[in-house]
């Protein structure tokens, strides 16, 4: 039960849901929150499939739910749960959770209105500005970036952006960001600059 998630951190409650663990059994526990996705408003078979995952322990799903509640009102807040239905290994389904993570900090700091998928998860905070979250312990500079990130100011050319990661940015991926008016935080800092802060006109 001495469970560490890497880059997690072990929350508060970590020691409640190892308890329960031992209390509970593990399909219990999976029914509970099944039952818990449907009443948030996720659908039936993303909800099934997401306590059946086989990239998620049980404990690792009770971390997920534990953030995943603390955004209740946020519009749009079901595409998570797809999104940890996606994940093809256990890193993967990690990097869901940090991602969560980052977004309940957000929530909790700024507000956060709506909750969209543009590849990675993208916040519109309550403050007008958007945030691109992501759980990359590294980001280099590539095509992939460049395009990604050309497609989303396509999308929402006037957005004040701050990308969040989780982990550090390349001098050259810094410059593709830069290219796109996006700001940058890394280390998982969800403080966000002054510029991020202020609405867009």
């Amino acid at each position: 039960m001495n469970i560490a998630l890497p880059g997690l951190g072990l929350l508060s409650t970590s020691q409640n849901f190892k308890d329960e663990l031992v209390r509970r059994s593990p399909s219990e526990i999976n029914a509970d929150i099944e039952k818990e996705l449907l009443l948030l408003g996720v659908m039936e078979p993303i909800a099934k499939q997401f306590c059946r995952e086989p990239s998620y322990t049980t404990y690792q799903r009770m971390i997920f739910m534990d953030h995943f509640r603390m955004l209740r009102g946020v519009e749009n807040i079901q595409f998570l749960v797809y999104r940890a239905t996606t994940v093809d290994t256990e890193a993967d389904g990690l990097a869901v959770i940090k991602e969560l993570k980052l977004l309940r900090q957000l929530h909790e700091g700024y507000g956060i209105n709506r909750i969209d998928l543009q590849g990675l998860p993208v916040a519109m905070l309550k403050n007008n500005s958007t945030v691109i979250v992501n759980a990359a312990d590294y980001i280099h500079d590539s095509q992939e970036l460049r395009d990604a990130m050309a497609s989303f100011r396509r999308v929402r050319p006037n957005d004040a952006t701050t990308f969040i990661t989780a982990g550090k940015v390349s001098a050259q991926a810094r410059n593709t960001f830069a290219r796109q008016d996006i700001l940058l935080s890394e280390s998982g800092q969800t403080r966000l600059a002054q510029k991020s802060e202020s609405s867009s006109k």
